[in-house]
């Protein structure tokens, strides 16, 4: 999940992103080249996309206090993966 939120604070989208809108749009035959996605391709999809979604509403939200009010569980994440970035970026 830090990988993947390091990519969304810098700008960009994660790959998984990219893959989940293309299975929604085409379907897994299309994009994987099975008909069926595993248990943890499923999992990680959602949690990255749990992120990514998060991250896009604290951002994008003009009251970010009342967003954290409202959103308890992924503001916890977020704070702790910002803190881990940010750390990242000073060790770096």
């Amino acid at each position: 999940m830090a990988a993947a939120y390091e990519i969304i604070a810098s700008g960009h989208v994660p790959r998984e992103i990219l893959l989940l809108n293309s299975i929604k749009r085409f379907g897994s035959s299309a994009v994987m080249g099975r008909s069926y996605l595993g248990v943890s391709e499923i999992r990680r999809f959602q949690i990255i996309e749990g992120l990514y979604m998060a991250y896009q509403g604290r951002e994008k939200s003009s009251n970010p206090v009342k967003w954290m009010g409202e959103n308890p569980y992924w503001m916890k994440i977020l704070m702790e993966l910002d803190n881990k970035y940010k750390r990242g970026k000073e060790d770096g």
